[in-house]
């Protein structure tokens, strides 16, 4: 490198001691060199950067740091500017390539200061990596790309050494030149207007020599004749010399813009007019906000004629000032915005936007400010509507989880200074599902409707009613004594001995009542699961029952979820399996059929029992699939067997039906592709149900039944006699079965008189209605023998087998028929 000639920039005089510790201090990298380029001095920030350490960089040229391809345009550079050193200053900031040790390149920018010493005149090259600079510049020119393709904007590069020129696709749409034109200089300054021509070739030549950045308005004149307003920047990077190395450029259409401020200026004329004639209140305010000027859209804004605003200000028209003295601390800010509600003469609110902008004015003593005045009263009424949406249920109108939140919260606080307890009640519509299922959610959210009609008799005004969602709702009562909650309690359990008419048809419906007692120390979300916890405690206890939450009910609860969340997974991972029951004929002492029964081998906690959980998959609605995949299998095990010799052709399969898949409206055609896809014959199939189970909505089960029959499924009423049907409702039903419960059976042992009365009695009726009976529960041959003498001839129980996986049935099947053989 040559060094500069003190006259091209200022040289620093610095003492040749002092250089080490400068540059050995410096941030950047930092490379010394002398008038011939050989490096003297660098610093550890410049061994890092490019990798080599000090001992081979001293005394080799700096050319070194530049990648072979570039060192023959760099000594052009280096011999052009020791012929011309105030062509480029020096300590001026470069953008270059270097090389590392491994070969490869980075981009950097070097900043360059001649330090003149006692021994001569030394070059300092500050040096910074710039590569993550130049992805962004990269990403920048794509999104440039992306901006032109869809706007009118175009770029173009040129290099300096070569002369070569790139234009952008936007580039040519703007000037209007065709792919096969070549880029080039002449072509660009001819589409230039006459008028701009010798102002833009000057530019060109201020870039060339002087590589300055440029910003530059012009005309063009396209190829069609059409004239327009264009908008150049360029921007230069420089080899190490200083020297242009490329121009980068955008070129703009500003026509639209030149277009804009035309209409400005006219706009400008005519405001005057325009401030008249706005439909937004407009006005002139001094610095204390009192009105100078008003147009009249604001005169009919307020209500009021010029006089009785003039000399004002907004704040006399308030209905009230939400903003206090902020209000006035607004007045004079650039573009601040407030809203403020205001009052007609005639006592009409309104809710008013206020603008302000400050206006510049010959007169600092008198500073004012211009103001837009808009009535926004009906974007203030939606919006209130939405916060009420936002904290209400939509149905009810009553607090929405949200709400109910915050307010017990500010409950929870009041509790905690004023020592009195809250009481929270956490409550259930019993079976409202089931009643959307069976009538439609409309049904549904009349009984909700009516509930809450109800609800609001009995609470007080200052409780808090809350809709948790579906048939759930929590009531916030503060100062509330035990006594009071407990009669509170009892009224809402009895909200159901009046019956919901709906459509003619009188619908009974119960609610479950958790109860918790706060003290105020408890958080809002503890308190709901406490008392939801409790709710689910009162419903285990039977529908209709209230309970007050104990860390124990919680803890059932707990476990009560969870074993849902369980059974639910249970069925895919195949822990469900189908036992099976033979049902033997007496008179023939051979299997008649086989009861289906569901089993879950839980993977920890072993054999659970059905009753512990089928009423959760009722509750939850899992009754349905596990129902449907226990027919499938039954149906289709039932098909195996009829298809061996050695069980006979009238076997049938019984299997149970909960009051949940009676109510599924799907149950008929899962009956029938069950039926289908197994080939199983429908009087093969014994479907049981319960009395209870059709006594809830007997009309719509009896359609289902009937339907059932239909197909040629036979019916059978299960754990008949402990129900509360009326003969009445048997008369009706098309079933061909009862099942007489075990716990009649049990005290046949005993030869017990009422229990024998009532089996004879069953058995009657049963011949009365041509029905079959079927004795369950027999575990003693005493039982059975009773059970020949009163009439009854199919049996099952422990007597005959216990319920048995499919596989161990021919086993046993052998066996049973080698002992009942004569």
């Amino acid at each position: 490198m040559t060094p500069p000639d003190p006259s091209g920039a200022p040289i620093r005089s610095v003492s040749a001691q002092d250089i080490p510790l400068l540059v050995e201090s410096a941030p950047d990298a930092m490379v010394v060199t002398n008038s011939h380029g050989e490096i003297v001095l660098v610093n550890a920030q410049a061994e890092r950067l490019f990798g080599y350490p000090r001992e081979e960089l001293l005394g080799e040229n700096i050319e070194m740091l530049i990648p072979a391809r570039l060192r023959r345009h760099h000594q052009r550079h280096v011999d052009a500017y020791a012929q011309s050193p105030h062509f480029r200053p020096m300590a001026s900031t470069l953008s270059i390539h270097a090389e590392h040790k491994n070969g490869s390149e980075f981009p950097v920018e070097v900043s360059l200061s001649p330090l003149s010493t006692a021994g001569g005149v030394l070059v300092s090259s500050a040096i910074r990596d710039i590569s993550d600079r130049q992805r962004v510049e990269t990403a920048s020119r794509m999104l440039a790309a992306l901006v032109e393709s869809s706007s009118d904007a175009g770029s173009f590069e040129v290099e300096v050494a070569t002369g070569e020129r790139q234009w952008s696709a936007g580039f040519r749409r703007i000037f209007g030149f065709s792919d096969d034109q070549k880029p080039s200089t002449d072509l660009v300054l001819a589409a230039v207007h006459p008028e701009d021509r010798q102002r833009v070739e000057a530019t060109i030549d201020e870039v060339n020599v002087g590589g300055t950045a440029t910003d530059i308005a012009f005309r063009i004149v396209r190829p069609s004749g059409e004239i327009r307003w264009v908008r150049s920047r360029t921007n230069v990077g420089y080899v190490l010399d200083g020297s242009p190395w490329r121009v980068l450029g955008t070129m703009l259409d500003v026509t639209d813009m030149h277009v804009a401020v035309a209409k400005l200026n006219l706009a400008e004329a005519n405001c005057e007019l325009g401030f008249d004639r706005s439909l937004i209140g407009m006005a002139i305010v001094d610095v204390a906000g009192r009105f100078l000027r008003v147009n009249p859209a604001t005169c009919e804004l307020l209500g009021r004629d010029q006089d009785g605003i003039l000399g004002h200000s907004l704040s006399d028209f308030l209905d009230q000032d939400p903003l206090g003295p902020a209000q006035r601390l607004l007045v004079g800010a650039e573009g601040s915005q407030t809203e403020v509600r205001c009052v007609r003469p005639g006592g009409e609110i309104l809710w008013v936007e206020e603008t302000i902008f400050s206006v510049p004015h010959a007169d600092p003593a008198s500073p004012t400010s211009f103001v837009q005045l808009r009535n926004i009263t009906g974007r203030r009424q939606a919006e209130q509507l939405l916060e009420f949406q936002s904290l209400h249920d939509p149905l009810t109108g009553l607090a929405n989880r949200r709400l109910l939140a915050s307010t017990l919260e500010d409950s929870l606080a009041r509790a905690r200074v004023s020592g009195c307890p809250v009481g929270v009640l956490f409550f259930d519509l019993d079976k409202l599902k089931q009643i959307n299922d069976a009538y439609g959610r409309t049904v549904g959210d009349r009984i909700v409707l009516e509930l809450v009609r109800r609800m609001h008799s009995i609470v007080r005004a200052t409780d808090i009613l809350a809709r948790f969602g579906g048939g759930e709702f929590v009531i916030v009562c503060e100062n509330l004594t035990w006594p009071n909650t407990q009669r509170l309690v009892d009224r809402i359990v009895r909200l159901d001995t009046e019956p919901f008419v709906i459509q003619g048809r009188d619908i009974f419906m119960t609610v479950s009542v958790g109860i918790v007692v706060a003290e105020g120390h408890e958080n809002v979300a503890d308190v709901l699961s406490n008392s939801e916890s409790a709710m689910y405690q009162a419903m285990t206890s039977g529908r209709g029952q209230s309970s007050l939450y104990a860390a124990e009910t919680h803890q059932a609860s707990s476990d009560r979820f969870k074993l849902e969340l369980e059974l639910a997974r249970a069925l895919d991972n195949g822990e469900l399996r189908v036992f099976y029951q033979p049902i033997i004929e007496l008179s023939t002492r051979d299997v008649s059929g086989f009861e289906a029964l569901i089993r879950w081998h839980h993977p920890t906690r072993g054999l659970i029992p059905p009753m512990d959980f089928i009423p959760i998959a009722e509750e939850s609605g899992l009754i349905v699939p596990i129902g449907q995949w226990v027919l499938r299998e039954a149906a289709a095990q039932a098909m195996r067997w009829l298809e061996m010799e050695e069980h006979g052709r009238g076997l049938t399969m019984a299997v149970n039906l909960s009051i949940v898949q009676l109510r599924d409206p799907g149950l008929l055609g899962n009956v029938l592709e069950v039926l289908t896809k197994t080939g199983l014959d429908p009087h093969s199939l014994h479907l049981e149900i319960t009395e209870s189970m059709v006594i809830h909505d007997f009309e719509t089960a009896l359609d289902t039944l009937h339907a059932l029959h239909a197909l040629g499924v036979q019916l059978s009423v299960d754990d008949f006699g402990t129900g509360y049907a009326a003969l009445g409702y048997l008369r009706t039903m098309p079933v061909q079965t009862l099942k007489i419960d075990k716990s009649f059976i049990d005290p046949l042992v005993g030869h017990d008189p009422r229990s024998l009365s009532i089996v004879e009695a069953i058995v009657s009726l049963a011949r009365a209605l041509d029905l079959d009976v079927i004795a369950e529960g027999v575990e003693s041959v005493e039982q059975m023998v009773e059970l020949q003498r009163i009439g009854t001839h199919l049996c099952q129980g422990y007597l005959f087998s216990r319920p048995l996986p499919a596989e161990e049935i021919p086993s046993w099947l052998r066996e049973f028929r080698l002992r009942a053989a004569p």
